[in-house]
């Protein structure tokens, strides 16, 4: 009969028929004086045992314990570089749609080629190990109308998008001309950590969907590198923070814009360089529809060679100008 041994720090416990064992685990019986073998089903009930943090607590399932973290991994994301992983990524997505969640991705290079939509009414955080551990490489085959993550374009009415701890790659040229990387909405969105490197178009934007929904809103620690249009544009939203960013060579556009109705933002310790021979602006406050940014506080900020260092696009005699602007 086949036979193998366990060896532990203290025991040769040898195991000489394992005939019919297919299939099975072998566990610490419930007397805890010997090992037997149970089948996986037994294995499993047992995994929907209790958890109680150490220190005292309230007890829960193992399972519901494990269900606080959700990660691609679940639902066969793979970083190896080289799989695709599309299906896996919306798939985790999709298992918190309409609540609030977090969606890990370990660290590692995943593959990716179409967007990553989330729901309707569906709030969530991606977040990796770090923009130099976790990353995703975007290799889209078509152009257009493509956002990496974002809310449902056709309705996003009370979505949030956050990201954080990881890097975002374009490997190819593909014209994504007016689309984000990060198309953040709603409000308390945030950014944090995140590094969006040859991207074609925007690298994030924020509040996007024209309802004035998107206050509070935070970029942070992020690094802008070959983005060819803007590197944060924030869209009628108060109270938006970018803050210790760096933009290097980001596009035509500017490395951070502000558009329409956003009040009280505040602009400060961001590095803006290497963006002139692509005639780039540092910081940009454009009007829209009668309305202007407004109570904006721009310091302690670096532009080194930009075509424009603060512009203001605006219309002469229209709407509600440029105000209160602390630089």
């Amino acid at each position: 009969a086949p036979k193998f041994a366990i060896f532990s720090c203290n025991a040769n416990i040898k195991l000489d028929d394992v005939t019919g064992k297919a299939g099975k685990v072998l566990s610490i019986a419930s007397n805890e004086t010997c090992l037997e073998w149970i089948t996986v089903s037994q294995a499993q009930a047992a995994a929907t045992g209790t958890y109680t943090a150490a220190g005292g607590g309230t007890a829960r399932t193992v399972s519901s314990k494990l269900g606080d973290t959700i990660s691609v991994k679940d639902f066969g994301a793979v970083g190896d570089g080289s799989t695709n992983n599309n299906t896996a990524f919306n798939n985790a997505v999709a298992s918190i749609s309409g609540t609030r969640g977090a969606v890990y991705i370990p660290a590692g290079n995943y593959i990716l080629s179409a967007q990553v939509v989330v729901p309707n009414n569906t709030t969530v955080l991606f977040y990796g190990d770090g923009m130099d551990r976790t990353r995703l490489s975007i290799n889209y085959s078509v152009s257009g109308s493509i956002y990496l993550f974002a809310s449902d374009p056709n309705s996003c009415s009370g979505d949030n998008i956050s990201v954080r701890d990881l890097a975002i790659v374009m490997t190819n040229a593909v014209d994504t001309t007016g689309y984000a990387a990060i198309r953040g909405v709603g409000a308390d969105a945030e950014v944090l950590n995140v590094k969006v490197d040859g991207w074609f178009s925007n690298a994030v934007v924020l509040n996007d969907d024209g309802t004035y929904s998107g206050a509070r809103s935070r970029v942070q620690g992020c690094r802008f590198i070959d983005v060819r249009q803007y590197g944060v544009r924030a869209i009628n939203g108060n109270h938006a923070q970018i803050l210790d960013n760096l933009f290097m060579g980001v596009g035509s556009s500017g490395a951070i814009n502000l558009q329409g109705c956003c009040l009280y933002a505040q602009i400060r310790g961001n590095i803006l360089t290497d963006s002139a021979a692509l005639g780039g602006t540092g910081i940009q406050l454009e009007e829209v529809s009668g309305y202007a940014p407004s109570y904006v506080t721009i310091n302690d900020n670096q532009l080194i060679s930009t075509q424009f260092g603060i512009y203001y696009q605006g219309s002469a005699g229209t709407g509600n100008p440029l105000r209160h602007v602390t630089i």
